[in-house]
């Protein structure tokens, strides 16, 4: 897998919504397949009649996947909403929230659960089977008010700029780990740019916002072709088809234009991460 696979790889999956919930779905079919176990080695049996266990857990099954519905739906109207107030990139934060993406994964879990327990219900009540969906639900409820509270503060504008802020930060002191005021003049590396005229030039294959580079790619590249790169475009730049992506100097014939291209991630719209050869 090359470095520009890998980012995107990496990309999608911190700001997909959805995967968490999936694996729960997979996470619940074996924990009832668990607890259904332990009920038959350990006997455990409640003193409720099965059909009122079955009705009980039907309506909570169903319940929850209205629940589900409901948040999902008002996140997106609450996201938009916000967009248009704000901007469109704040999207992209609250699909990010952990506190978000671990609320639904718990309401999928929970509704995976009580609908593979209600399945399992025959003519006993397994004890642990049956009371884990309820206690999951009324759990769930708790975790749907402090996600509410959660999402209205990120979403007011204190809460965005906080978010920003802090996410703005960590960039910061990603790109620059050392202060100025640790730096000597004496240890201090001096990059001169190449006075000579670039010998190639390697055109941008697509539209988008620079979003990230390999470093180490790229510095490997230019030490086998014993030449000098020069990334035009800097990390947010936005960059046209066919404008200048990268300047060659001092040789630098053999390196392959489509090499130089996949290490470079160019995207639709710029983001508060600024990577580099990870």
């Amino acid at each position: 897998m090359t470095w520009l696979q890998r980012y995107w790889v990496r990309h999608y999956l911190g700001n997909s919504i959805w995967i968490l919930p999936l694996l729960s779905m997979v996470a619940a079919l074996v924990a009832v397949r668990v607890t259904y176990r332990i009920d038959e080695l350990a006997g455990w049996e409640s003193g409720h009649h099965p059909d009122t266990a079955r009705a009980v857990l039907g309506t909570l099954a169903s319940s929850m996947f209205t629940f589900i519905v409901f948040v999902s739906s008002a996140l997106l109207v609450a996201v938009q909403l916000a967009s248009a107030q704000f901007t469109p990139r704040i999207i992209a934060l609250l699909f990010r929230d952990p506190v978000t993406k671990y609320s639904l994964t718990a309401f999928v879990f929970t509704f995976t659960f009580t609908l593979a327990a209600l399945v399992r219900i025959t003519t006993f009540v397994p004890l642990l089977t049956a009371y884990l969906p309820a206690y999951g639900c009324v759990a769930s409820l708790g975790v749907f008010l402090y996600l509410i509270d959660h999402v209205g503060k990120s979403l007011r504008p204190s809460g965005a700029l906080r978010a920003v802020a802090v996410r703005g930060r960590r960039v910061i002191e990603s790109v620059y780990p050392r202060r100025l005021a640790d730096f000597q003049e004496t240890t201090r590396e001096r990059v001169n740019a190449p006075d000579a005229a670039p010998t190639r030039t390697i055109p941008s294959p697509r539209d988008g916002v620079v979003l990230a580079f390999d470093i180490p790619g790229l510095v490997s590249q230019a030490r086998r072709a014993d030449c000098v790169l020069e990334l035009v475009a800097q990390v947010g730049d936005y960059v046209a088809a066919g404008d200048p992506l990268f300047r060659i100097v001092q040789g630098g014939e053999t390196l392959p234009a489509d090499s130089l291209c996949s290490s470079v991630a160019v995207g639709q719209e710029r983001t508060l991460e600024q990577r580099s050869g990870r």
